[in-house]
């Protein structure tokens, strides 16, 4: 039987949290196949955990940080407001398939809309096993493709 998840919670990290965040990023972008240098990615992580405007980082908790949630904060008129892209969402591998991550959408929805938040957005590769995860807890495939126009090198 799968370990129960009504003890799993949410926790908006701060800049005292940033060796677990850090943590947590760079075992995303290890399965992401993400590349960014470690004082880049430092300084963007304080950036946002500093600057509550930005978005929020919330630090997934049962008896300790088991993964995290990376929101941020954009402006939509089609949404009439505040939207945001969840750009990070990552289990620890030996948590996954217990029902953690279906609690953790729902409880991150709950959050970002106390928030003002009116659609949280993400993106997914096509064969991430998580798209089905996705799909249970509400998201829907958008007909938009995804561009990106890199303005750093």
């Amino acid at each position: 039987m799968g370990e129960r998840t009504d003890n799993t919670r949410l926790r908006a990290a701060g800049v005292e949290d940033l060796g677990e965040v850090a943590r947590c990023t760079r075992a995303f972008n290890a399965i992401e196949g993400i590349t960014i240098a470690d004082d880049v990615l430092e300084a963007a992580l304080l950036q946002l955990l500093g600057d509550a405007s930005l978005g929020v980082v919330f630090l997934v908790e049962t008896d300790r940080v088991i993964g995290h949630a990376v929101v941020t904060y954009g402006y939509d008129l089609e949404w009439g407001g505040r939207d945001a892209y969840l750009t990070e969402f990552l289990i620890d591998d030996h948590k996954r398939g217990r029902g953690i991550g279906t609690r953790v959408l729902q409880l991150l929805a709950d959050e970002v809309r106390q928030r003002d938040v009116r659609a949280l957005h993400l993106e997914v590769r096509a064969d991430n096993p998580a798209l089905q995860l996705y799909e249970r807890a509400g998201f829907v495939r958008s007909t938009r493709l995804s561009m990106t126009l890199r303005l750093t090198v």
